[in-house]
């Protein structure tokens, strides 16, 4: 009888795939790091964006970076049409009042604390300049302040409703009412329903602004024209240009302004 023969040990086939498997392993996580790698290089050459209510530095002229652009009409980027206020042409980024002289841009936001303030002291006499044809006034309501009110928005929605009232009769007055009643709800107003933000202005003004209000007919204006220009013209708000000057001073000082704006005349 022959000698039975010797079993074949497995141990080099066990080795051998441990040693395959790993190497494979070893492979893959060098190409994701690599893959990683490359993709986090591509990223570093972006900077942050603004973030949305902080506005950059960069100082333009407002009378020619806010104009009318000689396109068809306005988009909201969607393709569908953007409701402009009368008056307001494609592009533009701000109401106008009055026909002076001496250009005097305002940059003001619903939900700024030292806006309120600057319309308290200075309100009266831009509205009687306007009248009495002394200045051109050049109105940009900014919703910088969206994101930081509590709910969000406010700043367009309260800028909405003071432009939906000038819209309905294109009259400085029903401006100034608006925005001092607007003002004057500050504190509370970001909680307010729409209705009840209309009722302040209508209030104010005699003008039923409900379904204008509701519709938020001229946000997308506000957003997608008025803001961005003035992130680019502006360090915050208040902010007022002087024939294309932006003019330094204490705003909340009574005559202040006047003084600044008659020494251009």
């Amino acid at each position: 009888m022959s000698a039975p023969t010797p079993s074949r040990s497995r141990s080099p086939w066990l080795i051998g795939g441990i040693l395959g498997a790993a190497c494979l392993l070893i492979i893959g996580v060098l190409v994701v790091a690599l893959i990683a790698g490359g993709y986090l290089f591509g990223m570093g050459g972006q900077e942050d964006p603004t973030p949305s209510g902080d506005p950059v530095t960069t100082a333009t002229d407002p009378q020619t970076g806010g104009g009318a652009s000689d396109g068809g009409g306005a988009s909201d980027g969607g393709g569908e049409q953007m409701a402009l206020p009368p008056g307001v042409e494609d592009g533009q980024t701000y109401l106008t009042m009055g026909n002076g002289p001496v250009v005097v841009d305002v940059y003001s936001d619903f939900a700024c604390p030292h806006c309120a303030v600057f319309s308290d002291v200075n309100g009266d006499n831009l509205e009687e300049m306007v009248e009495e044809g002394e200045i051109t006034l050049q109105i940009h309501p900014r919703p910088m302040l969206d994101e930081r009110t509590t709910p969000p928005g406010y700043s367009s929605r309260a800028a909405n409703a003071a432009v939906c009232a000038y819209a309905e009769t294109g009259d400085p007055e029903d401006w100034f009412d608006a925005e001092e009643a607007l003002f004057e709800i500050q504190a509370e107003g970001a909680g307010m329903s729409p209705e009840e933000l209309a009722g302040v202005v209508e209030d104010a003004t005699d003008i039923d602004v409900t379904d204008c209000v509701t519709g938020e007919t001229y946000v997308s204006w506000l957003q997608d024209v008025v803001e961005p220009e003035a992130r680019q013209s502006t360090p915050g708000t208040p902010v007022v240009f002087i024939n294309g000057t932006m003019a330094e001073g204490d705003w909340s000082v009574a005559g202040e302004l006047t003084a600044q704006i008659d020494a251009a005349q």
